[in-house]
Parts: structure tokens; C-alpha cells; sequence
């Protein structure tokens, strides 16, 4: 159902290229700071980079701790 959910907005042609588009960004800014975190000298003490992470960790869906059992 998830799967569905995520792809049907691309399927709909008035909507696809700007689903599309922001599904890149998203998927890119997250894959930005992953990567800059991991270069020498910028670290995981970055602001910015760990501001990219959590915009991106707030903005994705994931199961949360209790559903979970934690």
C-alpha cells in the first residue's frame, strides 16, 4: 500500500513533473548531506548538513519506535 501511495501522484499527468521534481530534491539534498558528513574536514559537526538530515528524516515517513516495539 506505501509503494501505491508514493507512486500514484507520478502516474497523474498534471501533477508527475512536480512530484517527480521534489522526490529529486528531496532524495538529493539527503544524499548531499550523507556525503559531506562523511568528507574530512566537514564532519558530523556541520550544521547545515545535519539541518539537510533532519529536514529530510521530518519531511519521509518511517515507523516509529513504539509501532515498532522499542
Amino acid at each position: 500500500m506505501k509503494s501505491i501511495v508514493k507512486v500514484a501522484p507520478a502516474l497523474i499527468p498534471t501533477i508527475a513533473p512536480w512530484y517527480i521534481g521534489a522526490r529529486v530534491i528531496s532524495s538529493s539534498a539527503d544524499l548531499f548531506a550523507k556525503v559531506g558528513k562523511m568528507l574530512p574536514g566537514v564532519g558530523s559537526d556541520s550544521p547545515m548538513l545535519s539541518y539537510l538530515e533532519g529536514l529530510n528524516a521530518a519531511a519521509t515517513q518511517s515507523t516509529s519506535d513504539w509501532s515498532r516495539g522499542s
